[in-house]
């Protein structure tokens, strides 16, 4: 039900990740109209990475945004 309000709450930049901290092995684990989703690590603990691509437009990467 969070993704229902998640459009009007602020957004939190501690939920950032800088790739310097993140290691992937590259595994795709899904891809869609704007971004793909990456298996990766962040303190040896495993995790998903959803990402735009590098064209995404505004409203694609506050799309993203709104999903966090």
């Amino acid at each position: 039900f969070g993704h229902e309000i998640a459009e009007y709450l602020p957004y939190n930049k501690d939920y950032e990740i800088q790739w310097k901290n993140f290691n992937t092995d590259n595994l795709e684990l899904g891809r869609g109209a704007f971004g793909v989703v990456f298996k990766g690590q962040i303190d040896n603990q495993i995790v998903a990475a959803k990402t735009v691509l590098p064209d995404a437009d505004k409203s694609t990467v506050l799309a993203l945004l709104s999903e966090l």
